[in-house]
């Protein structure tokens, strides 16, 4: 989440597998498409977050680990920064389900 977020595109080398798909509900208006699918159009959004939003704090509310998955509950607090005169500063939130 703070490398995504945080506009680290090394953790997807580090992280993500070869087929790691990236999808929240917004992605469909905001992007045109429901996921983002592989390490490079992953490591391309990063990207294109970091030169849009800057000085990003993550806080992590509740962390659920079972067998193999892992629920975050989160939010997050960035500033924009492209079509504004004055960075505003946004939130929002989400549960990532990995």
């Amino acid at each position: 989440m703070r490398g995504v977020y945080g506009a680290d595109p090394g953790v997807v080398d580090e992280l993500a597998a070869e087929h790691v798909v990236l999808s929240y509900p917004v992605f469909q208006e905001v992007l045109g498409t429901p996921a983002v699918r592989g390490k490079e159009a992953v490591r391309a959004f990063i990207i294109r977050f970091g030169t849009r939003f800057q000085d990003c704090r993550i806080t992590f509310h509740e962390t659920v680990a079972g067998s193999n998955r892992v629920v975050l509950i989160w939010s997050c607090e960035v500033r924009q920064t492209f079509d504004s005169q004055q960075p505003e500063l946004q939130r929002w939130g989400g549960i990532t389900y990995i």
